[in-house]
């Protein structure tokens, strides 16, 4: 099944919401799509271009935002990344793992997997982690290591996509050096 979402910020998809769970620890089957992102009141409405906001820089670093639109399969997602800084722009492609207590009205879970971002000046790769429930919706963290162009820099994202509401963004953070040991 492939579904296509437009979303502001970059993504990380909850491919699913929590659905049929046990309540009692165990993982339960899923079988409805979600998706999981951020959404500070600072940036404009979501509409698939990033938002107005230009990069700041901070001495080697640099604060950015973006928009994603992803087709999504069920523990994958392909996305065209557009972002305010071109480094973190591309085509990005996620695995999805989790981890689900209850159901989706009333339910949790934690979520992690890795993401792979690619352009015409090297490549992002990098891991997140987080975690969905009925009353806040996703919170998700992002650590990714450059390579090629990108050697020697790192870039930072948190996403939360509140529960039922579409104003979908990000903030990230491109840094010299390398992500801390999880």
């Amino acid at each position: 099944m492939s579904r296509r979402w437009v979303v502001t910020g970059a993504v990380l998809v909850t491919l699913s919401a929590c659905a049929g769970g046990s309540g009692s620890g165990g993982a339960a089957e899923s079988t409805q799509p979600s998706i999981g992102i951020v959404s500070p009141s600072v940036f404009p409405t979501p509409t698939g271009r990033p938002p107005s906001l230009a990069p700041v820089a901070y001495g080697p670093t640099t604060l950015t935002s973006g928009a994603e639109t992803c087709d999504v399969e069920l523990d994958t997602a392909t996305c065209t990344v557009t972002n305010t800084d071109p480094r973190v722009a591309g085509t990005v492609v996620y695995t999805w793992n989790n981890e689900k207590w209850g159901d989706m009205f009333h339910g949790s879970l934690v979520q992690w997997g890795r993401g792979r971002l690619v352009n015409s000046g090297g490549a992002w790769d990098g891991r997140y982690s987080g975690i969905w429930t009925s009353g806040t919706g996703d919170i998700i963290n992002f650590w990714y290591v450059g390579t090629g162009g990108y050697a020697g820099l790192s870039y930072y994202m948190t996403t939360e996509f509140p529960q039922n509401d579409l104003s979908l963004q990000t903030r990230g953070l491109i840094f010299p050096g390398t992500p801390p040991t999880p």
